[in-house]
């Protein structure tokens, strides 16, 4: 079941109008406005609730011409304290760490050894700025993209790329490409259009059509 929820929200014409949140899916909100639209992923089910009570209370206080409650002094000390400990948690020159990764020095998906500076941090593989365009249109619950040079890295997910990478990734979901009834289907090269990277991509990734199933198993023992 959707929930709606519609804050007033004003723009430089003066004008007035909605922000309208759907719970799409298990802790995804999309947030659609006139002008734009964004998908957002909360970490559990308290944070939603932390969102939309936050957004209530903006809401109030639009409807009563007050402004957002100022953070008191020991708020804003312990935000700084709160932000100084992310920063110690951050994983150094996480970008070259990721790179060495056997298999990381080209593009999971289609090979190109230009522009790899993007990753998914969920299925720990790096990708050509090209190819994570493709991933971005999956959904954050298929594939979260991150810039390996303009995001910050904490440590934990660091670690988590560095124990797959490209090799451990394609050796799952391309188990099966180039063989038996995909052995007419080709991984991408680095000059594929949109539309053969993306028909790909969704197969890999989305339908997992080359990964070995139980059934595959059987047949093949």
């Amino acid at each position: 079941m959707q929930r709606d929820h519609r804050i007033p929200a004003s723009f430089p014409n003066g004008h007035h109008c909605t922000k309208k949140i759907q719970q799409c899916c298990l802790h995804l909100q999309r947030v659609i406005s006139p002008t734009s639209e964004h998908l957002l992923q909360a970490l559990n089910d308290q944070e939603v609730q932390d969102w939309f009570a936050a957004m209530q209370t903006a809401k109030a206080n639009y409807l009563k011409g007050q402004p957002n409650p100022t953070p008191s002094p020991a708020m804003s000390e312990q935000s700084s304290m709160d932000q100084s400990q992310q920063d110690s948690e951050l994983y150094p020159d996480a970008m070259k760490a990721i790179l060495g990764v056997p298999g990381n020095h080209q593009c999971a998906d289609c090979s190109a050894t230009t522009d790899v500076e993007w990753a998914s941090i969920n299925l720990g593989i790096v990708l050509c700025i090209t190819c994570s365009g493709v991933h971005r249109g999956l959904g954050v619950h298929v594939s979260k993209v991150r810039s390996l040079n303009l995001d910050k890295w904490d440590r934990a997910t660091v670690e988590f790329m560095l124990s797959q990478g490209n090799l451990k990734a394609n050796s799952y979901y391309e188990a099966r490409l180039g063989s038996g009834m995909f052995s007419d289907i080709r991984k991408p090269q680095a000059n594929a259009s949109k539309i053969e990277r993306t028909q790909y991509i969704q197969q890999k990734y989305v339908t997992l059509a080359f990964v070995v199933n139980d059934d595959d198993k059987i047949i093949n023992p």
